[in-house]
């Protein structure tokens, strides 16, 4: 019997393009059952998370060094590639290794734009969420715990 090649999704597009809103539908299209948000990734990384702090970029180096530290089998990575040279690592990098696909989300800039405006979060688990299915100050549908605010 043929081994059979693990696969590895990347999610990408610009903010608002409904990256986390679709994760769970792309994912099973594959049949992937691990879902990797990347800037959930970086925070849990000290020297990324020192960068994301100071509201700078993490440098393509330490995001390359934190996602060749983690085991990507079958994994959806949402929110990478945002450059033309993380593509370029992608493919240097995994192609010989996984199954490698990339999902490009495209949307109108003001449809982004519109969407990003009625983005909330739960204060306790920080899920987002939008407005225009859910009011200020309800309990968190996710976790039950917290409550949605607007984004600080």
């Amino acid at each position: 019997m043929e081994k059979q090649i693990p696969q590895l999704v990347f999610i990408t597009g610009q903010y608002g393009s409904g990256k986390t809103t679709h994760e769970q539908t792309i994912a099973n299209m594959f049949g992937i059952h691990s879902i990797i948000g990347m800037s959930d990734l970086l925070s849990r990384n000290p020297e990324a998370k020192s960068y994301i702090d100071q509201g700078k970029l993490v440098p393509d180096e330490i995001v390359f060094t934190t996602l060749e530290r983690i085991d990507l089998n079958n994994s959806c990575i949402n929110g990478f590639p945002r450059t033309i040279k993380q593509s370029h690592y992608i493919l240097s990098h995994f192609k010989d290794i996984y199954d490698v696909s990339i999902v490009v989300l495209d949307v109108d800039p003001e449809e982004a734009l519109r969407r990003m405006s009625l983005r909330i979060i739960c204060n306790h688990c920080k899920e987002a969420f939008s407005l225009e299915h859910n009011t200020l100050g309800d309990l968190c549908p996710r976790c039950g715990k917290g409550y949605l605010t607007k984004r600080p």
